[in-house]
């Protein structure tokens, strides 16, 4: 299982050195839309909720199969100043974050997705925000 590491720049959701094969993810404002890419299946069909007890519809994933690519889009709810997901994560095979995502492509590096082909993640950090912490 996902454990939630905390709050702030150095919280995360993971296990360190574990692979992993379902994510969902909840917001407390606005929505966020989410899939994810496995190292058998490809990229699986977005996520428009989390909840972790419906795996159909509620969480991104398939029991058994290794992620190791995370993309999401934040939505600003209505009125609201705009912001948007940041998000970089980690893996089993690297000391270190990779680069930061924004959901809109403005963060050069790794955008539009976050992780590394072939390498399982083991952490991820979001930051929803109308820039990046990271």
């Amino acid at each position: 299982p996902v454990k939630d590491f905390g709050s702030g720049s150095n919280g995360f959701a993971g296990v360190p050195n574990s692979v992993h094969d379902m994510l969902y993810i909840k917001v407390n404002r606005g929505s966020i839309k989410y899939r994810v890419y496995t190292k058998e299946d490809g990229w699986l069909p977005w996520v428009h909720k989390g909840n972790k007890k419906d795996t159909v519809n509620g969480v991104a994933g398939i029991k058994g199969h290794t992620i190791d690519g995370v993309q999401m889009y934040y939505t600003t709810p209505k009125g609201e100043t705009y912001q948007q997901a940041y998000y970089r994560s980690q893996t089993t095979q690297r000391t270190g974050y990779l680069g930061t995502c924004a959901d809109n492509g403005t963060v050069s590096g790794y955008d539009s997705w976050a992780g590394m082909l072939g390498e399982p993640l083991d952490r991820l950090q979001i930051h929803i925000n109308d820039n990046s912490n990271y």
